[in-house]
C-alpha cells in the first residue's frame, strides 16, 4: 500500500463500532435542522409540499402494483430507438427535434414511444409486461410494426428499439429512480410513513433483481447489441448516481422499516422475511462490491463519492456481510479509488481536473468537494489538502468578464457555457 502523503493530514478519527440500528447517513440533528426550517419558512415547506406531490402516483398505486411495475432484468433496456437512422417514417429528421433522444413519451402511454416530427408512435402492438421474449430470441419484422420487447427490424434490416427506449427513459430515468428518491425525501421532510412504505416496496422488488441486472447482455447502446459495456439498471457511469440515490433513501426511511406490520406481511408473502438486511446484502452491498472490483465506475470523483456514500449508509464492520466501511475508506484513499494520489497528481497546479474540457474539468472539483465532505464521516480529513482552495479559485479564474467559460472542448456552445463548477451548491 503506498504511503499517505505528508500534507494531506489524514486524520484517522475514532471508528466507533460499525453495525447499523438507525439512520447513519442523515443525523438527528440534520433532520431536527430541517424541521425547524419548515416550520420557520414558506420555501422550507414548499419542499415538503413538492415532494409529497411529486409521490401522489406512487402512494395511489398498491402495494402489487408497485411490485408488478418494477422490469425485470430480462426487460432489455434501449439507450436509442435506433442509432443514427432515427424514426421509420421520418427519418433522421427527429433528431433537429431533440438531440440524441427525441422520442415523446408518457407514463400514461406505456411502452410506447412518439415521433416528435410526425407524431407517428410505435410500436403499434400493446406490449403486455412481462411476457418477454428470451434476450438471445429475434426481433419482430415485417408489417405491422410489432415490437414485442426485441424491437422490430425494417425491410433494409435496420433495427429499432421502441418498447426498450421507453423502459430506459420513462419507466426506469423519469418514473422509478427519482420516484424512489422522491419517496425518500417526502418521509424525511414529513414523517409520514406512507411515503416509507411505498419507497421500501419498491426498493424491495429492485433488491430482488439487482444481482441479475447485467448492463453488457441486457442493453442496446449506441448502435450496439449486446451492449458490451459495464453497468446493472444503466451503464457504468450512471450508476453511480443510482447507487448513491438508492443508498441514501434506505437511509432516510430506515427508521420506518421496522415499524410497518403491511409492509412486512406484504414482503413475507414474497418471501422477504427483514427488508433491511434484504436491500443491504442484495443490493447496497453489492453496489459497493460493483465499485471496489471496477465493474462501476463513473466520470473522476463519481464512484469514489458513491462509494463513500455507501460506506457512511452501510456501517458495516462485519468482513461476512460485505465490504466493511474500513475496507471501503481504505478502498477510496489508497487503493483504486486513489483519493490521495489523484489529490496531488491528478490536478493541475491551477486547481483543473486533468481532462481537456473545462466542463468534465470543473466536474472533478465539485466531485471532490463532495467527497470531503463526507470523508470525515468515515475517519479522514483531507480539507487541508492545498489543492481544494485551487479547486474553487479556478472556476473564476477561468471565467470571461466573471460570467463566461470559453466554449471549448465540452463546456457548452457558440452561445457560451456559463460559469462552469459554479452550478452545484456543494462546490463554492
Amino acid at each position: 500500500m503506498r504511503a499517505m502523503g505528508p500534507c494531506i493530514c489524514l486524520a484517522l478519527l475514532c471508528m466507533a463500532a460499525y453495525g447499523k440500528s438507525g439512520r447513519t447517513y442523515y443525523t438527528d440533528e440534520q433532520v431536527a435542522a430541517a424541521l425547524a426550517k419548515i416550520q420557520k419558512h414558506d420555501w422550507a415547506r414548499e419542499e415538503v409540499t413538492s415532494a409529497q406531490a411529486g409521490s401522489e402516483w406512487l402512494v395511489a398505486m398498491s402495494d402489487q402494483e408497485l411490485w408488478d411495475f418494477v422490469p425485470p432484468p430480462e426487460a432489455l433496456r434501449a439507450l436509442n430507438v435506433s442509432f443514427g437512422q432515427g424514426c421509420p417514417v421520418q427519418g433522421k429528421e427527429v433528431f433537429r427535434k431533440g438531440g440524441h433522444y427525441p422520442w415523446i413519451m408518457s407514463r400514461d402511454r406505456p411502452f410506447k414511444v412518439k415521433c416528435p416530427v410526425g407524431g407517428e408512435e410505435y410500436p403499434e402492438n400493446d406490449f403486455v409486461p412481462w411476457e418477454l421474449q428470451p434476450l438471445d430470441g429475434q426481433p419482430e419484422r415485417g408489417q405491422p410494426i410489432v415490437d414485442k420487447g426485441l424491437g422490430w427490424v425494417d425491410e433494409q434490416g435496420r433495427r429499432y428499439f421502441f418498447v426498450g427506449y421507453y423502459l430506459f427513459w420513462q419507466r426506469w430515468q423519469r418514473d422509478i429512480l427519482p420516484g424512489v428518491s422522491t419517496l425518500a425525501r417526502a418521509y424525511l421532510l414529513s414523517g409520514d410513513p406512507v411515503y416509507a412504505h411505498k419507497c421500501a416496496v419498491l426498493m424491495a422488488r429492485i433488491a430482488d433483481f439487482y444481482e441479475r441486472f447485467d448492463y453488457p447482455t441486457q442493453a442496446y447502446h449506441n448502435g450496439s447489441w449486446p451492449a458490451g459495456i459495464n453497468g446493472r439498471i444503466l451503464d457504468y457511469i450512471w450508476t453511480t448516481g443510482t447507487t448513491t440515490s438508492f443508498a441514501l433513501a434506505y437511509d432516510a426511511i430506515y427508521p420506518a422499516l421496522g415499524q410497518d406490520a403491511e409492509l412486512v406481511a406484504f414482503l413475507q408473502e414474497k418471501g422477504i422475511e427483514d427488508v433491511r438486511p434484504h436491500l443491504e446484502t442484495k443490493m447496497l452491498h453489492t453496489m459497493a462490491g460493483d465499485i471496489m472490483r471496477g465493474f462501476v465506475r463513473g466520470n473522476m470523483g463519481m464512484h469514489q463519492r458513491s462509494l463513500a456514500t455507501l460506506a457512511i449508509v452501510l456501517d458495516n464492520d462485519d468482513p461476512d456481510a460485505g465490504p466493511t466501511t474500513q475496507q471501503m475508506r481504505d478502498w477510496i484513499m489508497s487503493g483504486p479509488g486513489d483519493v490521495e494520489y489523484v489529490l496531488w497528481n491528478g490536478f493541475y497546479r491551477d486547481g483543473h481536473g486533468g481532462e481537456s474540457s473545462p466542463g468534465y474539468s470543473s466536474g472533478w472539483c465539485v466531485n471532490f468537494y463532495q467527497i470531503a465532505e463526507l470523508l470525515p464521516r468515515i475517519g479522514v480529513d483531507i480539507w487541508g489538502n492545498p489543492k481544494l482552495k485551487k479547486m474553487a479559485d479556478i472556476g473564476i479564474e477561468l471565467a470571461i468578464t466573471g460570467t463566461t467559460c470559453p466554449s471549448i472542448g465540452d463546456a457548452g456552445s457558440i452561445l457560451g457555457a456559463g460559469r462552469v463548477g459554479w452550478r452545484d451548491r456543494s462546490c463554492p
